[in-house]
This record gives C-alpha cells, sequence and structure tokens, in this order.
C-alpha cells in the first residue's frame, strides 16, 4: 500500500485497496462454494444416507441449504 500511494497517489492507492478487497471476496465466495458441495458429497450422501440411492437432485437440494 505504501509503494503504490508514493507512486500514484490517493487514487493508484484506492485502486489497488480495490483489487485486493475484491481478490479476498472471491477467495471467501470459492472456500463458501467448495465447503457446501463438500458436506452435500461426502457427510451428507456417505454418512447420512450410508451410500444409499437418493432422489435425483437431493445433493443439490442440500448443498444450496448448506
Amino acid at each position: 500500500p505504501q509503494l503504490s500511494e508514493a507512486l500514484g497517489g490517493p487514487v493508484f492507492f484506492a485502486f489497488i485497496s480495490a483489487v485486493a478487497f475484491a481478490t479476498i471476496l472471491a477467495v471467501v465466495a470459492g472456500l463458501t462454494i467448495s465447503a457446501s458441495a463438500s458436506f452435500a458429497h461426502d457427510f451428507y450422501t456417505n454418512v447420512l444416507h450410508h451410500g444409499k440411492e437418493h432422489r435425483p437432485g437431493e445433493e443439490v437440494r442440500v448443498a444450496r441449504i448448506t
């Protein structure tokens, strides 16, 4: 942040800060989607249903709720 402020002033500093914030949001969103899909596939299917057949789309529904 100090280098961007020294090179480009407050406008460049704001731009670099916005890019960093957007990157953090993207990473958190990806981790959230990955965690819900992992829960739906691994825990729900294998632990709660013991690997048995379930209705089509039920795993997707659980992932959306998670």
